[in-house]
């Protein structure tokens, strides 16, 4: 009886120390918001290397993102890494099982009802990502892909000959004239537009741009972001022999969201033309168009 006594003790014994590590799971525990994030093909822009800061909007509702559901100064912040998204304020899926609704943006910026005001001068890459959602027992695979809705001018310059060269000097400036620079990015849509009163001026290139002289073999020197038009843009280029600035309307005329259009100005004697191709972040219209 004795050694029967003591195998029921050393059984339970056993039993007590081998818990499954589900029996460790608290199901009332907080799970914590993990996401991937990437942006669409890249080329030269403010974001580079897939490593930015972005923020993510919430709500509790499919497409109204009016209310977030989270607060605090570092609400939403993110850092985005080689496809690696790190919150600075770390988030949470509700204990309730309700599903969160989430939208990426960059850069980061306040909400108010919904809508993210942006003032640009040319540098900063404006992006958005679709809709996700998640939950406490849905939060797995979550992925951010941020989309650029500005256009990119990209320059390059070159000389037709020696005399053309002479003529112009070194070029000192590149302005693109009459842009909007005040816009409303809409999370609900994902639309970026034009701000209620129009604010227009004229942006300077100065991503990448180095005053130099002119050479017969094309060189890029500079790029710059603006909202894409319907008109073709305007450029006013000053060089160390016409101070006074030269303006030129370039091509193509229309301009699209998420394209690198590739700006080629040819300086002849006496006159600037202008070539366009475009190049990724996307397929565009390429064009070509000359001012005197």
């Amino acid at each position: 009886m004795k050694k029967f006594i003591l195998s029921i003790l050393a059984i339970a014994a056993m039993t007590s120390c081998t818990k499954t590590s589900e029996d460790d799971v608290d199901p009332n525990a907080p799970v914590e918001i993990k996401l991937g994030g990437s942006i669409t093909a890249l080329s030269k822009a403010a974001v580079t290397d897939n490593t930015f800061t972005a923020q993510v909007a919430s709500s509790e509702t499919t497409g109204n993102y009016a209310t977030p559901l989270w607060s605090g100064t570092n609400a939403g912040k993110i850092t985005v890494s080689d496809g690696s998204v790190t919150f600075t304020q770390t988030e949470y899926y509700p204990n309730d099982g309700g599903t969160v609704y989430m939208k990426g943006f960059a850069p980061q910026a306040a909400i108010n009802t919904g809508q993210v005001a942006y003032t640009i001068s040319g540098k900063e890459d404006i992006m958005v990502t679709s809709e996700i959602s998640g939950s406490r027992t849905d939060n797995t695979n979550k992925e951010l892909t941020f989309n650029h809705l500005l256009t990119q001018l990209k320059f390059k310059l070159v000389a037709e000959d020696a005399d053309a060269i002479t003529y112009w000097g070194s070029i000192t400036s590149i302005t693109v004239k009459d842009v909007e620079k005040d816009l409303i990015l809409n999370l609900n849509t994902g639309e970026l537009t034009v701000a209620t009163t129009s604010n227009k001026g004229n942006l300077e290139v100065s991503e990448g741009f180095t005053s130099k002289a002119l050479t017969t073999t094309a060189v890029e020197n500079g790029y710059i972001m603006v909202l894409p038009s319907t008109t073709a843009y305007v450029l006013n280029i000053k060089t160390t022999e016409n101070t006074g600035g030269v303006d030129v309307t370039i091509s193509p005329a229309v301009t699209v969201k998420g394209t690198a259009h590739e700006i080629t100005l040819t300086f002849k004697r006496s006159e600037i033309a202008s070539s366009a191709k475009t190049a990724p972040w996307a397929t565009g219209d390429p064009g070509s168009g000359e001012v005197k």
